[in-house]
């Protein structure tokens, strides 16, 4: 694990190299929808780093709840990672408000907290199922988990789910100066560099995967996996978790591809663009983590637990509430446990903490 200073360093080691292979600058292109609320904003914003990440929280927040949610310390991963780091730097956080509407939605919402602006949209209600829980939730999510059997395709959902990118670069797309890093979180929005080069973005575009990337034999249950991994080499910069998500996107690349790709440790060569790619673990605030453990301690709640025990050994597990995470199997994992050494009987209590999912 690593510091605040060192979680933000590392967090913007990918913006900065997709920053080193920014390709020319290009004049901003005409009107394009909702082009008088955009080009008041990009006066208001002078930003150097646009982050274009989905939030896909629940129904109805408004983008001060959605600020208050992305700092709230129930957080998950991508918003406390990707907020501690634009905290540092400054920057723009674009994405979806969570809030839905019957009708087109309307202007961006815009809101400067704590040296960041979060520009937020709405979806459509039925656009928004299909895109989130359907596409993302129900295709995506199992199959890069490694879950084929969990996975379900429907071509209307593939297609709100490239509607929404679309809808994103759209909107994005006029916000942008010639010097922005533009740099993308999660599967949600593979599309949107491809999406933005359409609107004739130029500026560099960084992508972060924020769960693992399967290898290619997994990848192929998706029938459209090939056009996936091509919206995958759209951006300069591909990032991932670990060495094995690395490895297996190279495989994916590979086979899109076959001899008309270059691979190499650390980039994949396609005709003249060469792509740089890399792993780029999230790390935690450590800091804050000790500040807010030592804080606890002495409160009256945590006082009733550890007084509670009774001299009992704690194994505290905190997992969302979902079925890539294993719940059932470790609750079993701890029967079994304790009939394989029955003297821990009353000596070891076990607390899972469960937020719901998504």
């Amino acid at each position: 694990m690593v510091g605040a200073r060192a979680v933000a360093g590392r967090s913007l080691n990918l913006a900065h190299a997709a920053q080193v292979r920014s390709p020319p600058p290009r004049a901003e292109s005409g009107n394009l929808e909702g082009g008088l609320t955009c080009r008041s904003l990009q006066r208001h914003l002078r930003v150097r780093c646009i982050l274009a990440a989905v939030d896909d929280r629940a129904t109805g927040l408004r983008i001060e709840s959605h600020i208050a949610a992305a700092q709230d310390d129930r957080a998950r991963g991508l918003a406390v990672g990707v907020l501690s780091a634009l905290k540092r730097t400054g920057g723009v956080w674009f994405g979806w408000d969570g809030e839905l509407t019957d009708q087109e939605p309307g202007d961006l919402e815009v809101l400067v907290r704590d040296g960041v602006t979060f520009v937020t949209i709405a979806l459509r209600r039925e656009e928004a199922q299909r895109y989130y829980n359907g596409f993302s939730n129900d295709a995506l999510w199992p199959l890069f988990h490694y879950m084929p059997s969990k996975f379900r395709f429907r071509p209307e959902e593939r297609e709100a789910y490239e509607s929404v990118n679309r809808q994103f670069a759209l909107k994005l797309h006029p916000l942008l100066k010639p010097n922005d890093v533009v740099w993308v979180h999660d599967y949600h929005l593979i599309p949107l560099a491809r999406r933005l080069r359409e609107f004739g973005t130029r500026a560099p575009i960084g992508f972060f995967l924020h769960i693992p990337f399967p290898y290619i034999e997994t990848l192929r249950v998706l029938p459209t996996h090939a056009e996936l991994v091509r919206d995958l080499v759209s951006y300069d910069v591909v990032g991932f978790q670990t060495e094995s998500d690395l490895l297996s996107f190279f495989s994916a690349v590979t086979h899109v591809f076959g001899p008309h790709c270059i691979v190499n440790h650390r980039a994949v060569r396609i005709g003249q663009r060469t792509i740089r790619c890399g792993v780029f673990p999230i790390g935690v605030d450590v800091d804050a983590i000790q500040a807010e453990a030592l804080a606890a301690r002495a409160g009256e709640a945590v006082q009733k637990m550890i007084d509670g025990l009774l001299g009992r050994k704690l194994v505290i597990g905190v997992d969302r509430l979902d079925y890539s995470k294993g719940l059932v199997e470790r609750f079993a994992a701890y029967e079994q446990f304790l009939e394989a050494y029955p003297m821990n009987c009353g000596r070891i209590t076990y607390l899972q903490i469960a937020p719901l999912s998504r």
